[in-house]
């Protein structure tokens, strides 16, 4: 478009209409003068008055003073034309001419040229006009930067292509050959800057226009982001509609146009908007939005780390516990930016353990970035890891390493290695003057039981084992001076014995000889006990799945960790230390936990240094306490033993004695330790001693050997660990101190182990029955636990029993089971009419009644049966009957129950074989329990069995081979000419 004065045309006119003058003469000169007379008379007059009047210059200088002068004399020519002279002829005539060329010099405008200056754009085209001067006017270039041309009559000028400010001169000569010229200046074309460009909602950007011809005006062509656009300074604001196309317009003052247009793209933003990531991992932060290219950066760099300019790959440094903040910048200077939470490496603790066949222990992950997941990526026990808690538990191949594994949520894994040895699970424990094992469910103790700390029911002390009432399904006992608790399976725990500063977590401090639940405790891995033998003061503690614990009792010194000294007889938390715990294991008046992270602490008493020994221990695996003393030991990643706290008796087996150790030493002579068992007395010198069970199986002891504990065949003490004799398939080991008050301080200790197979094996003191083999004498060697009899509950009846009887039997507190038979027989024409029990059961019968001869007989049992100390069965008969009989057995942890073959003979022989399955159990004496009703000839046993005892109407089996998963086969021949005979056998596997 061209400028507005482009299509103008600047022309100059005549003062009076008429044609610019010229110099040609007198007689132009008499005929300007005629024209400027406004012409009175002809200009033949004139001029021939002039010609007679000849040269008359000085008349006609004089006369001719102006346009007005040469018209007088023309007129005065004019009228002396008829009558004129020569002289007024020539007077007129010079007059004239001066007048008139005086008149064309003087009087006309100089030449111009319009427009004197103007600014154009290349190819843009203008019309210059002339005035003044004289005709005619020819249009020239005198400077020509631009490539211009120009039309030399019109005046019509065209820029050239070269802008950027080229200069052009257009020049214009008159006729008189004056010139006048005009300068020009040459733009580029118009354009807008920049001409397209991509901006984020909200954003700004000022447009500028080039070339052309100011001024500028700017406006929309379209506005879909509704974006806003300042008129004169070319300042754009998106709006905030994004994925669409704005189009901005500058116009300039020659009405040029140009046009940009801006793509309007989503808010810049940065995904994920935060983060947590561990030290040295990469992840990838991804910007989308505002304006590419994105770039890159770490703008708060707290851990050392570093980012991928281009492609947004971020890895943390190793600084960890801190925060750096991602940045994303884009073309237009927009900034997006995340906060990324850098934590540690993904580790798993322990990193390195031991474990016996069957037991348990829980990993702790740390670090990385939850959730984790745990697994078993090496499994050559046949072990289990549950996936969301870690507890961790060896499978029943020993000799062999697992390895755990567990999996962030970032896809981080970390690994630890478990050895698993050929042992089962720990099941024994000993505390004052009495043990406890665990046997597929049950607890079975002995000992003293002045607090019912045998769990019973009753206060009476027992030199053989006796099953601790209600507890079914117990995985783990813990044993102190009077009081035992039990983990069960569904990680609560029972206790049981004395109470009176709250040890056995019930809300009370009454003690109790049955076992009772510990309040708020359901996911507890293990259970621990620990007290003051001259002063009486019992704790308890348990560890639970999370890695924390709780504790319970006495708390002078503060065993209880809760950063008080209040007994408390309901679990508190523990708080004294930081972070989660992979054991826990209390002493006389204060406790130990092993950390997840190999390390000790300690709270409660420190006055024989066992906690600043503590802060000693790195890297350890395995712990033990002695529950009634100051002393601890630790097993190490390499499976050497470091102890320390009181030493009087050797017991912390360094080779050393009468010392207390403040900080951990090395136990001589052991470097393949699975297992420790310690034993003291809190003031220290009395007594105390330790075990140390080794990966082959044999034991180690150390320490006072007053009572012969050491189990060496000696009473001699031993600083450095002798081995006990004939003990080689340990797979758990316990030390017990004796039954010790302020009125008997006996320096008197015992051990304990459990085999194997099963076997139970104590030595040293056994005044209060703790060697379990049915005697209160000592001994420096192992001696063997004596089994454990299923009792008889009741033998009513019988002899001298009037016909027509109601005879009942009454629950002792000393056995609870979960399945009860019960016979009745009687002679002679009346019936059996009722059974029943006081505590509602159903009764089933398996076999009979049969009648032959005199006798009659049958058999009923109710599965899953857990009746209460003094309930009762009831049998009736009826008149006319001789010899009513009942007789009820319970038993604990039975399965498979069913009848046997029904067998009835009237006279010879009859054998009965049945098929009993030993499940999947191994390394442990199943019992096969036999009912026998109303036989007169004992049956005799087949092979494989070995007969243990015969008790009223029953028979009791133990099946020694028993490989897991086959099927024994039991055989019995029955001898009875008269009687008929009924049998039901279960299967149950015990270890005592």
């Amino acid at each position: 478009m061209l400028p507005l004065f482009a299509t103008q045309t600047y022309r100059v006119g005549c003062e009076c209409g008429g044609l610019p003058p010229t110099a040609s003469g007198a007689a132009d000169s008499g005929s300007v003068a005629g024209q400027d007379g406004g012409g009175a008379g002809p200009a033949d007059a004139g001029a021939d008055a002039g010609d007679d009047a000849g040269t008359g210059a000085d008349a006609g200088d004089d006369a001719g003073t102006g346009a007005d002068a040469g018209g007088d004399a023309g007129v005065g020519a004019d009228a002396g034309g008829d009558a004129g002279t020569d002289a007024g002829a020539d007077a007129g005539s010079d007059a004239g001419s001066d007048a008139g060329t005086d008149s064309g010099t003087n009087a006309g405008p100089p030449l111009s040229l319009a427009p004197a200056s103007v600014t154009v754009a290349v190819a843009d085209t203008v019309t210059f006009v002339a005035s003044g001067g004289l005709l005619p006017y020819t249009f020239d270039l005198a400077s020509n930067g631009s490539g211009a041309s120009v039309g030399a009559l019109t005046g019509l000028y065209t820029a050239g292509t070269t802008g950027g400010g080229a200069s052009d001169v257009v020049r214009v000569t008159d006729g008189l050959g004056a010139t006048a010229t005009a300068n020009l200046t040459v733009n580029w074309g118009l354009s807008i800057l920049p001409a397209s460009v991509a901006l984020a909602v909200t954003n700004t950007r000022a447009f500028a226009a080039d070339g052309g011809v100011g001024p500028y005006t700017f406006g929309f062509v379209t506005n879909n982001s509704g974006g806003s656009l300042a008129p004169g300074s070319g300042l754009y604001t998106a709006g905030a509609t994004s994925g669409v196309i704005d189009t901005v317009q500058v116009t300039d003052f020659a009405l040029h146009s140009a046009t940009a247009t801006v793509s309007v793209q989503p808010a810049l933003t940065l995904a994920p908007a935060t983060d947590t990531i561990a030290s040295g991992s990469t992840h990838a932060f991804t910007g989308s939005g505002g304006v590419a290219p994105l770039t890159y950066s770490v703008s708060t760099d707290n851990s050392g780390g570093s980012i991928g300019a281009g492609t947004g790959q971020y890895t943390a440094g190793p600084t960890s516990g801190v925060a750096d903040t991602v940045r994303v910048t884009d073309a237009e200077g927009n900034t997006a930016q995340s906060t990324v939470t850098v934590n540690p490496a993904l580790s798993l603790a322990p990193a390195t353990l031991f474990r016996r066949i069957g037991t348990s222990a829980t990993f702790v992950a740390s670090g990385g970035v939850g959730t984790y997941s745990f697994g078993l990526p090496a499994n050559n026990s046949g072990g289990s890891v549950n996936a969301g808690s870690g507890l961790y538990t060896a499978g029943a191949v020993g000799g062999v390493s697992d390895t755990v594994g567990v999996t962030d949520s970032d896809g981080k894994t970390a690994t630890a290695s478990v050895a698993v040895t050929m042992e089962v699970a720990r099941q024994i424990a000993a505390g004052g003057a009495f043990a406890c094992v665990v046997s597929h469910g049950r607890v079975k103790c002995w000992g003293s039981n002045a607090d019912g700390q045998l769990g019973d029911g009753s206060l009476v002390d027992s030199s053989i084992p006796v099953v601790v009432g209600g507890v079914t399904t117990a995985t783990a006992v813990a044993a102190s001076v009077r009081h035992a608790c039990a983990l069960l399976s569904s990680g609560q725990i029972r206790c049981w014995g004395a109470n009176d500063f709250g040890q056995l977590g019930d809300g009370t401090t009454t003690p109790s000889p049955w076992p009772v639940a510990v309040t708020g405790i359901a996911t507890a891995t293990s259970v621990t006990a620990g007290g003051m033998v001259v002063q009486a003061d019992s704790h308890s503690c348990a560890l639970l799945l999370d890695g924390t614990a709780r504790c319970w009792g006495g708390n002078g010194w503060g065993e209880l960790g809760n950063g008080g000294t209040t007994p408390s007889s309901v679990p508190v938390p523990v708080t004294a230390f930081a972070g989660t715990a992979q054991a826990i294991s209390a002493g006389c008046s204060w406790v130990a936990a092993l950390l997840a992270d190999g390390r000790v602490s300690c709270f409660g008493s420190n006055g024989y240094n066992q906690c600043d020994g503590a802060a000693g221990v790195d890297g350890g695996t395995y712990l033990a306490t002695t529950p009634t003393g100051e002393g601890s030991c630790v097993i190490l990643a390499d499976r050497t033993v470091a102890c320390w706290g009181v030493d009087d008796d050797g017991e912390l087996g360094d080779g050393t004695t009468g010392t207390v150790k403040t900080s951990p030493v090395a136990v001589v002579g052991v470097n393949t330790a699975v297992g420790i068992a310690m034993e003291g007395n809190e003031y220290g010198g009395a007594q105390g001693h330790s075990c140390f069970l080794l990966a082959d199986g044999t034991l180690r002891c150390a320490g006072d050997n007053y009572d012969g504990q050491l189990g060496n065949g000696s009473n001699t003490p031993s600083s450095i660990p002798v081995a006990v004799t004939g003990i080689n398939t340990a797979v758990d080991v316990a030390a017990g101190s004796a039954s010790i008050t302020t009125t008997n301080a006996v320096a008197a200790a015992f051990s304990c182990a459990l085999l194997s197979d099963g076997t139970v094996k104590c030595w040293g003191y056994g005044g209060d029955g703790e060697l379990g083999n049915g005697s209160t004498a000592n001994s420096s060697v192992p001696v063997t636990v004596a089994k454990y009899t299923e009792p008889v509950l009741a033998n009513g009846g019988g002899a001298g029993t009037p016909s027509g009887s109601t005879i009942s039997v009454t629950y002792p507190s000393t056995v609870e089971g979960n399945l009860l038979v019960c016979s009745v027989s009687w002679s002679g024409a009346g019936t059996f009419s009722s059974l029943s029990d006081t505590a509602g059961n159903a009764w089933s019968i398996a076999v009979g009644p049969y009648s032959g001869g005199t006798m009659t007989s049958a058999l009923f049992y109710v599965p899953n049966a857990k009746p209460q100390t003094g309930d009762q069965v009831t049998a009736s008969w009826a008149a006319s009957v001789s010899f009513p009989n009942l007789t009820c057995t319970q038993w604990a942890g039975l399965s498979n129950v069913a009848p046997l073959d029904q067998v009835g003979t009237a006279s010879g022989t009859t054998t009965v074989t049945t098929a009993v399955s030993t499940g999947g159990s191994t390394s442990v004496d199943n019992e096969l329990v036999i009912a026998v009703v109303n036989s007169n000839y004992w049956p005799t046993v087949g092979a494989g069995y070995t007969q243990f005892g015969i008790i009223g109407g029953y028979e009791t089996e133990f099946l020694t081979t028993d490989a897991a998963g086959s099927t024994q086969t039991a055989t019995w021949t029955i001898a009875d000419g008269y009687d008929y005979n009924a049998l039901i056998a279960t299967f149950k596997p015990d270890s005592l």
